[in-house]
């Protein structure tokens, strides 16, 4: 998702949740082809999708809320960054996506920002 990320509102508990949307019908469908694509994925690497809600107009997906900061900004918040570290983390992303490969899914936007 490339639009706005908020923390929902806290009657999406007991799970902390994250949510993002738009207002115009090409929101809407992006929104609703991503879900489709999230619903595919199930991997401890990849951010789980609940929902996907229409509401007053804005289209929302909903998503754990994933906190600690970018990938990006840990690398550069580092004075050194070990091979063990490096290593630790790359096989991660790429767990993630071979999964999505498994799916059928390429991913077109990795990145560590």
């Amino acid at each position: 998702m490339n639009g706005k990320i908020f923390r929902a509102p806290p009657k999406t508990k007991p799970h902390k949740r994250a949510a993002g949307g738009g207002k115009r019908a090409a929101d809407h469908q992006k929104l609703e082809r991503e879900a489709r694509i999230c619903r595919l994925l199930k991997h401890p690497n990849i951010v789980r999708l609940h929902d996907s809600i229409s509401e007053e107009g804005f289209h929302y997906l909903l998503f754990d809320l994933v906190t600690g900061g970018e990938l990006f900004e840990d690398i550069v918040a580092r004075e050194y960054y070990s091979e063990a570290d490096a290593s630790h983390c790359i096989q991660q992303i790429l767990e993630a996506v071979l999964h999505c490969h498994q799916m059928g899914v390429v991913h077109r936007d990795l990145k560590i920002s």
